[in-house]
């Protein structure tokens, strides 16, 4: 629904509820191995706002973006 129509304010809503999906690290390459944990910490930080519009000012009258950027 959120994809279908993209300008409502309950597609705003589940836009700023949704998490990332952290995929699988990819594999070695040759002897150096990957630290999986901290890959899947900077893959989730780099993509937490993916699905948020900041260019819509109604996302500051949300009780969501303040539980989102921390009280």
């Amino acid at each position: 629904m959120a994809d279908d129509n993209p300008s409502t304010m309950v597609s705003l809503i589940i836009n700023l509820m949704r998490e990332p999906e952290v995929p699988e690290p990819p594999a070695a390459k040759g002897d150096t191995p990957i630290d999986t944990a901290l890959w899947q910490y900077i893959y989730y930080k780099n993509h937490f706002w993916d699905h948020v519009d900041f260019r819509d000012d109604r996302i500051l009258r949300t009780p969501i973006i303040r539980d989102r950027v921390g009280k």
